[in-house]
């Protein structure tokens, strides 16, 4: 069986499955958009990771660089909020092809940084990569 038999929640039961024997301290996870791990006896903190990948999740033609930096930061935001919890920073991790100009990431870091203004979700960090030829 390839992945398009399994499906994406077929997957995730993969991932949970193997997963299963690790203790979680008191941590909630694999299953939901969100992760939530107990700070003490009366708070939580809620953590996600969406990936947006070219040509799934957006048309890099049919997309400008400031709407996708806003979309990588707004599909996150709203998981969050989905949860019932509040941002508190964000986290950028980025695949981007060699030929990518620089005034393209400039453009797309001005939409990011104006959603993270919008909302006081300060970028604590992430990560940066090469990419062969789609960004991610």
């Amino acid at each position: 069986m390839d992945l398009s038999g399994l499906g994406e929640f077929g997957l995730i039961e993969l991932i949970r499955e193997r997963f299963a024997s690790i203790p979680s301290h008191g941590c909630e996870g694999i299953g939901d958009d969100c992760a939530v791990l107990p700070l003490n006896t009366t708070e939580s903190m809620v953590v996600t990771t969406d990936l947006l990948v070219e040509d799934i999740h957006f048309l890099r033609d049919r997309i400008t660089p400031e709407q996708l930096g806003r979309k990588s930061l707004a599909v996150n935001l709203s998981d969050i909020a989905a949860m019932g919890a509040a941002p508190a920073a964000s986290f950028l991790s980025i695949a981007l092809p060699p030929d990518t100009e620089v005034e393209w990431v400039e453009r797309f870091l001005d939409g990011y940084c104006s959603l993270s203004s919008e909302f006081f979700v300060p970028l604590l960090g992430g990560d940066t990569t090469a990419s062969p030829g789609k960004l991610a």
